[in-house]
């Protein structure tokens, strides 16, 4: 598992571990995250847990989350953004993607500006890509990427289907 950043001696953020070609599951706890959960299980045991980054399983507990989200997203290759029925849903005060400090998009956002980062939606059971003109201007690029399927029914043989589609983007890094 990866370290967490700690502070230098002159308070600056120092990264600990190389993450070179890591995926990035970016998920909304509060939409699918036993699918989040499921992709990280199936792809930490293909590509090693140093490799895939899953917020609440990489990240230490007291540590400064904005920094290692930020380290980790500067690092990924892959940048997998988990979109179930819930993904749009308006909450109290609106949709959270539409907050401009929502994390989902900020994430998502960041990969969407980097051209070496594959971006890649994975659509819930029979959940459609949200449209463009549903998505937030910085982020409306994501409904043009190819997705891939992940349905409970199949859950094992889509999660196969998808760790074969990274290792054709980022090589089998696997053990």
């Amino acid at each position: 598992m990866p370290q967490p950043a700690t502070r230098n001696e002159r308070g600056s953020y120092v990264q600990k571990f190389d993450m070179k070609k890591t995926i990035f599951i970016n998920y909304r706890s509060c939409d699918e995250p036993f699918a989040a959960l499921f992709i990280d299980k199936r792809l930490a045991e293909h590509f090693g847990p140093e490799r895939v980054f899953r917020d609440t399983r990489t990240i230490r507990p007291g540590t400064h989350f904005p920094t290692e989200i930020r380290l980790a997203l500067q690092q990924c290759r892959v940048l997998l953004v988990v979109i179930g029925a819930r993904w749009l849903r308006r909450g109290p005060g609106g949709r959270l993607i539409d907050r401009p400090d929502d994390y989902v998009r900020l994430e998502i956002a960041n990969g969407l500006r980097r051209p070496d980062v594959a971006v890649v939606p994975v659509l819930v059971d029979d959940t459609p890509m949200p449209a463009a003109s549903d998505l937030p201007a910085d982020i409306a690029e994501l409904a043009s990427r190819q997705y891939v399927r992940l349905r409970f029914r199949d859950a094992d043989a889509d999660a196969s289907r998808l760790v074969g589609e990274l290792v054709k983007l980022i090589g089998d890094v696997g053990l």
